[in-house]
């Protein structure tokens, strides 16, 4: 009872922020979520979520930004916002109710620019209503292949990525994944794509049937058999270009910015003996994750023949 409350609650920050959105001129699309649960819960069960997913084209994404700012959102503080770290959504949240905004400027495993995924997905849409606010949102076969896009970003982790793509394989007529597939090829994704679908049996015959590739990204091996900490981080410093990206990598994974500190552990929030405490305990985190992580991008970097 209480996820669903949740979930109504946050349908009404996804009412206000599309809102808010619309009247600020910004052109959004909504993702997971309400949209979702409409499309494969229709039997009764329930799909919860915890924050509202908004995808926005590169030129209207420093308008959204201040379109939160403006209902309330700050952005949360996030070390991997560094050269050389790809980092699909920026995570925003409300301090007066703890609503939280995640907001796209793409997709994990997607390899085109930002600009060209916003043209070909904005280019064929659907409407949804989320409590009474129309809300363009994913056509059906961009809905498919976003959902073993995140299936694959997720691995074996959570078993509600691995839910919704089991319901999708189940209720999604073939001809729909077969434009997923098109759209996966269009836009750089059939790897993650099939990564995505190989995470289930029914997948797998799926992929199988669609004739998919084994070929696939380091960062895909590495997402989809769920990493151990470090491992993109070795697979980021690896694919930088020249010294100073690397350093700054390396910088900021283990001495990130006091703010991040501050959010990162409560000891940081004790003055300057915390906070100096806080960095100690922060280089020996990073040092202990730092072979395992290795080992674990050396094992995926293998797995996709790099």
């Amino acid at each position: 009872m209480q996820a669903t409350v949740r979930s109504l609650e946050v349908d009404g920050v996804t009412a206000e922020v599309l809102d808010a959105l619309l009247r600020d001129g910004v052109a959004c699309l909504l993702l997971k979520g309400p949209v979702l649960a409409g499309w494969l819960y229709g039997d009764g069960a329930a799909r919860h979520y915890v924050d509202t997913d908004i995808l926005v084209g590169p030129r209207g994404f420093a308008a959204a930004q201040r379109t939160l700012t403006g209902i309330g959102f700050a952005p949360h503080v996030d070390d991997s916002d560094t050269p050389g770290w790809r980092q699909v959504a920026h995570h925003w949240v409300r301090p007066r109710d703890g609503a939280n905004v995640d907001l796209h400027r793409t997709l994990v495993g997607v390899g085109v620019g930002d600009a060209e995924l916003w043209e070909v997905l904005g280019a064929d849409t659907e409407s949804i209503e989320v409590r009474g606010r129309k809300a363009q949102t994913l056509a059906p076969p961009a809905r498919a292949l976003h959902i073993a896009l995140h299936a694959a970003q997720h691995g074996t982790r959570s078993g509600k990525h691995l839910d919704d793509l089991e319901r999708a394989l189940d209720q999604i007529d073939i001809e729909v994944w077969r434009s997923a597939c098109a759209l996966a090829e269009r836009l750089s994704a059939a790897g993650a794509f099939a990564a995505g679908l190989r995470l289930c049996g029914a997948g797998r015959r799926l992929a199988g049937e669609l004739e998919l590739s084994d070929a696939h990204s380091v960062e895909t091996a590495l997402l989809a058999g769920t990493p151990v900490a470090g491992a993109l981080g070795w697979h980021y410093l690896a694919s930088a270009r020249g010294l100073v990206p690397r350093l700054h990598i390396v910088a900021r994974k283990a001495i990130p910015t006091p703010r991040f500190m501050r959010a990162w552990t409560p000891l940081a929030r004790r003055g300057a003996p915390g906070l100096a405490a806080a960095y100690l305990g922060r280089l020996a985190w990073v040092a202990g994750r730092a072979v395992p992580g290795f080992r674990a991008w050396r094992r995926a970097r293998r797995r996709s023949g790099r």
